[in-house]
């Protein structure tokens, strides 16, 4: 009996602990281990907490942001001020040289006015130069011409007669209408009594050869009591004026 019990017991015993490992759940699977992240942990820091309110922390926000305007502004009013009072000195300064320099000029002008008829005078002779260089631009030393002219006659010749025509400043000189004829700007015509005709003759091949004659011909010959009678005509070049009004340079 007691073999029997006991196998009765050992299948009954059995059966139930596998019908308890039958009716209990399954364990769920272990999820993988994830890494936290590193916590700053100061060990023996003094423990802080913030307990001020978020409107107190904005309010104090927004006190410092109106502080930094109202620095920002004063700021700004200071360099405007100084702008302003930078350009008021430059245009008082600017003032007093302006004035300044007026001052002087009332003086200069005072100074001239003293030497008024000295520039007047000097305006005067300026003019006077400028019509004399006008006027005297066709002068011709004819002192010199009739010096040339005795100074060319042979021995025992002598002038009689000398008719001169010479441009003007106003009316242009007559020129020849023969092309290449050199520029005229007078005329001498001369008369001379010579004893022989190879006297006559001598005096004609010398003239066209005298200071500033440009071309030279001979007129009329003839017969007299006392010898020949010649005319010759000298024309004179732009050479023969005399230029002795014209303004003068290089310090001469």
């Amino acid at each position: 009996m007691s073999a029997a019990s006991d196998a009765i017991a050992a299948t009954r015993t059995g059966t139930k602990r596998g019908t308890e490992v039958a009716n209990k759940p399954a364990k769920p699977a272990k999820m993988p281990r994830q890494s936290l992240p590193a916590v700053d942990i100061r060990v023996g820091a003094e423990p802080r907490v913030d307990l001020l309110p978020t409107e107190i922390r904005t309010a104090r926000k927004h006190e410092k942001l109106v502080r930094r305007m109202g620095m920002g502004l004063v700021v700004t009013v200071a360099v405007v001020i100084a702008a302003v009072l930078g350009a008021a000195a430059f245009a008082f300064t600017a003032q007093v040289a302006a004035t300044a320099e007026q001052g002087r000029s009332s003086a200069l002008l005072k100074q001239q006015a003293q030497y008024a008829p000295l520039r007047a005078a000097q305006s005067e002779a300026a003019l006077l130069k400028a019509g004399q260089s006008v006027g005297g631009a066709t002068d011709i030393d004819w002192s010199a011409v009739g010096d040339s002219l005795l100074k060319s006659l042979p021995a025992g010749t002598t002038i009689t007669d000398v008719s001169i025509d010479a441009a003007s400043p106003l009316t242009p000189y007559q020129q020849s209408l023969v092309p290449g004829t050199p520029t005229r700007v007078a005329t001498a015509t001369v008369t001379i009594s010579a004893p022989d005709l190879t006297t006559v003759t001598q005096w004609l091949s010398t003239i066209g050869g005298l200071p500033n004659v440009v071309d030279a011909s001979a007129g009329a010959i003839t017969a007299e009591s006392t010898g020949y009678k010649a005319i010759a005509t000298l024309h004179y070049g732009v050479t023969a004026w005399d230029g002795r009004y014209l303004p003068t340079t290089g310090g001469k």
